[in-house]
């Protein structure tokens, strides 16, 4: 499942999501400088969860927050 459109880690976090490391949250970073449209290729087969590109090209990756915004989005783990 791909989740469209993601502007900043702040919006990551609304979504449910968090960067996996600091070198994760530092490279969504520079792809919001550089204005690159990001997404969320949600893997449930693998439990991997990426930042892309819409051309597919991997930037990060990501975990589901825990935190009650990941609660309100529905994206927890069951």
């Amino acid at each position: 499942m791909i989740i469209k459109d993601i502007k900043n880690v702040d919006d990551l976090y609304l979504k449910g999501f968090e960067p996996l490391t600091q070198a994760d949250e530092e490279a969504i970073q520079d792809a919001e400088i550089k204005g690159v449209q990001m997404d969320i290729d949600v893997n449930e087969e693998t439990d991997t969860n990426l930042i892309v590109t819409n051309e597919g090209v991997r930037i990060a990756e990501v975990m589901i927050a825990a935190t009650r915004h990941s609660q309100i989005y529905g994206w927890y783990s069951k």
